[in-house]
């Protein structure tokens, strides 16, 4: 990276230019939206106290379906290693819906928006600004793809560095997953319609998955951990200190964001850097936390769970579609879309199961 790519007065934000923290943006605005509606108190109460959703209920209709898929001879259909991929969709054969992706195009646009508001001066940054909605309309799996392939991988490389350092445990555990995942008879098990062989190479494939996910995931909390030893005051950060937080915890995301077709656009290397100011880099990692706990939340949705939101938000938007922002009762909107989700018993427990999950891995 060349100490000369930015002008060194930008490594501070200009007044009025100071990055938005990601935790500004959406609900999490104001800490009372969601204790204040009693309608969504309503539904998580609701939720919290249903017998069908405790986590034995749960797990006895989680055995009652793939014994079911087992006795019909079917398996679902395996899942790509992010690593491997070649931008196709994330999983194979099947179309990942529209409005997942541009959901999740949606919270890169604000961690764009957030990097020109702070970064005005930096000409790709807004020229990434400006083209945004013209790439992702053209590509728009490609910002979840990327990111994809960002929480496998960095997971990976901590995992390795892990084993370097001894851990053998841990070595045995990767080595054994990579091992079912990849037998050739659950491979061609798979190919030929699926048996219990191909559903326990998909299982460990998305356990192992998983741990790279919490691998990944782990940076923002062992950064959050060492940043709260460190002087609130970035000023008062010891160059050592700042330089050992940027190497340990950022340069790793860093080196494989700079990957992503609308990160190298931006030239986001050339800004993220241990010369810039904490606060600003503070904001971006929330961001990118946010981003790589989101990939992990869609790499959990199975096609169905796919289907039932890409169905429900096209329904919702046909009922307002040809009106204005003037004429669209949004409360009913939002009313119709929060009956339909907790009216379905089937997506309810596929939203348990992957709480299940992420509590178990975390």
């Amino acid at each position: 990276m060349s100490a000369s790519a930015i002008d060194p007065s930008e490594y501070r934000p200009e007044p009025g230019h100071q990055m938005q923290s990601a935790d500004m943006m959406g609900v999490f605005a104001d800490d009372g939206l969601l204790g204040n509606n009693e309608q969504l108190a309503s539904a998580f109460e609701r939720f919290e106290t249903d017998p069908r959703f405790d986590k034995v209920a749960i797990e006895r209709r989680m055995l009652d379906r793939a014994e079911k898929a087992r006795q019909k001879g079917t398996a679902a259909p395996a899942m790509p290693s992010p690593a491997t991929s070649s931008g196709a969709s994330a999983t194979k054969g099947e179309s990942v819906p529209d409005v997942i992706m541009f959901g999740f195009c949606k919270i890169v646009f604000n961690f764009v928006e957030a990097l020109k508001q702070r970064f005005h001066r930096r000409k790709m940054i807004v020229k990434t600004y400006e083209l945004f909605w013209q790439i992702a309309e053209q590509a728009p799996a490609m910002p979840y793809e990327k990111f994809r392939d960002l929480v496998y991988n960095v997971g990976q490389e901590r995992a390795q560095a892990d084993i370097e350092r001894g851990d053998t445990r841990l070595a045995r555990k990767i080595e054994k997953l990579k091992a079912k995942a990849s037998s050739n008879s659950a491979v061609s098990s798979a190919k030929s319609g699926g048996d219990d062989n191909a559903n326990e190479a998909q299982t460990a494939a998305d356990q192992l998955r998983q741990l790279f996910a919490s691998k990944t995931l782990e940076i923002f909390d062992h950064r959050a951990e060492q940043r709260r030893k460190l002087p609130h005051n970035g000023d008062q950060v010891a160059d050592g200190d700042n330089k050992q937080l940027f190497d340990q915890f950022e340069q790793p995301l860093l080196r494989h964001a700079i990957q992503i077709p609308l990160f190298s656009l931006a030239k986001l290397d050339h800004v993220w850097c241990d010369r810039l100011d904490l606060v600003t880099r503070d904001c971006v990692m929330q961001y990118m936390h946010r981003l790589c706990k989101v990939t992990n939340l869609i790499d959990n949705f199975d096609p169905t769970m796919k289907q039932l939101i890409n169905s429900v938000s096209i329904d919702s938007l046909k009922a307002v579609q040809g009106k204005s922002k003037g004429e669209i009762d949004y409360n009913a909107l939002l009313d119709e879309l929060q009956e339909r989700v907790l009216n379905d018993d089937e997506f309810l427990d596929k939203v348990s199961e992957i709480a299940m999950k992420q509590a178990d891995n975390f």
